[in-house]
């Protein structure tokens, strides 16, 4: 290698190592300025997610304040725990009724039961249930009318069907004021959860992310030592020793900060381990976590543009430059030759 070419080698690397640094500055600098208003854009779908979960609440528990307001169904639900017999007519008419009056449920409920004091299910909208023990301890949340503004509902782990559940129940009184029973009501999370992850339906704030895609979600705690999705679709299950399921804790930087009631945002791996940009939130008068996310490939996908033009582009031109150097000391040679 002459002297000339060494020089050209030089002058190319050299160029190569600025376009470079050049392209990185700027990719750098794009990304940078994409974060705050990502972020921002995120706070606003949160509050609109997070009031979306209060009104669903809200109108969850305004049924049943409904319900337990209801003369008749309180006079059917004490005569079938009164009576315990089911072949008696009074029995079999009160158990009709009630049949018929939850026969079209609330979306937002999964089941409805009457249990005794005993915490046997006498009457369900699922007719397996019945004749079933289920406790109103531990699990259940349990609360009375004139405190229903303070339920905190309790995320637990059906050990039946392994699916993360929330029971709320309250008291069954006779006219007297005696407590007979309970109405205890399964909620449908699903229902929740569909709400939660559906896109927004603002303007305002679907046009500022524009082709972003983001995902809302809810974590709640089921266990000392394990988070769990509202559904079991969207977490992951494994087949565990004894031929049953078992389900994997769901965890990320955003999960766990939420779950230990703090709020904020940044950049880290969901629960997938994919980069994101997101917000979460912990909502203690529901014991959840909302978290809202994107993925940063797609916050930084016009940083990452730009930069692969200013690194492909100052290539094209360093290589450009360099045949050029070479066909012009080339061409020279050739002159002085002659």
């Amino acid at each position: 290698m002459n002297r000339r070419q060494r020089i050209l080698t030089v002058l190319l690397l050299l160029a190569l190592l600025i376009v470079s640094l050049s392209s990185f500055a700027v990719y750098f600098q794009e990304r940078q300025a994409q974060v705050a208003p990502t972020i921002t854009k995120l706070e606003v779908i949160a509050d609109m997610k997070s009031k979306e979960l209060q009104q669903w609440f809200q109108s969850l528990l305004g049924g049943i304040v409904k319900d337990l307001e209801n003369e008749a169904i309180i006079s059917d639900a004490v005569t079938l725990l009164k009576v315990r017999i089911n072949i008696k007519p009074e029995y079999q008419q009160a158990y009709k009724r009630l049949k018929s009056r939850f026969s079209k449920l609330d979306p937002k409920r999964l089941n409805i039961s009457i249990l005794s004091n005993n915490g046997i299910v006498i009457f369900s909208t699922d007719k397996q249930q019945e004749g079933n023990y289920q406790p109103l301890q531990n699990t259940t949340t349990y609360f009375t009318l004139d405190a229903i503004q303070q339920v905190t509902p309790n995320l637990y782990e059906s050990t039946l069907t392994r699916k993360p559940m929330i029971t709320l129940a309250a008291p069954l009184n006779t006219v007297e004021g005696k407590r007979m029973g309970a109405l205890a009501i399964d909620v449908n999370l699903e229902d929740l959860d569909r709400l939660i992850r559906h896109p927004v339906v603002s303007k305002s704030s679907t046009e500022q992310i524009k082709s972003q895609i983001t995902e809302s979600y809810i974590v709640g705690r089921i266990s000392s030592v394990s988070n769990a999705f509202l559904t079991v679709a969207n977490r992951s299950v494994t087949a565990s020793n004894n031929n049953g399921l078992s389900n994997e804790s769901v965890n990320s930087l955003g999960i766990d900060q939420a779950i230990q009631g703090q709020q904020g945002s940044g950049l880290y791996l969901n629960y997938n381990q994919i980069p994101v940009v997101g917000v979460y939130r912990w909502l203690p008068q529901y014991r959840l976590a909302l978290l809202v996310e994107v993925a940063q490939s797609e916050v930084f996908a016009g940083a990452t543009k730009l930069a692969r033009q200013i690194f492909f582009g100052g290539v094209m031109g360093s290589l450009i430059l360099i045949i050029i150097l070479l066909w012009f000391g080339d061409r020279g040679n050739f002159l002085l030759q002659k």
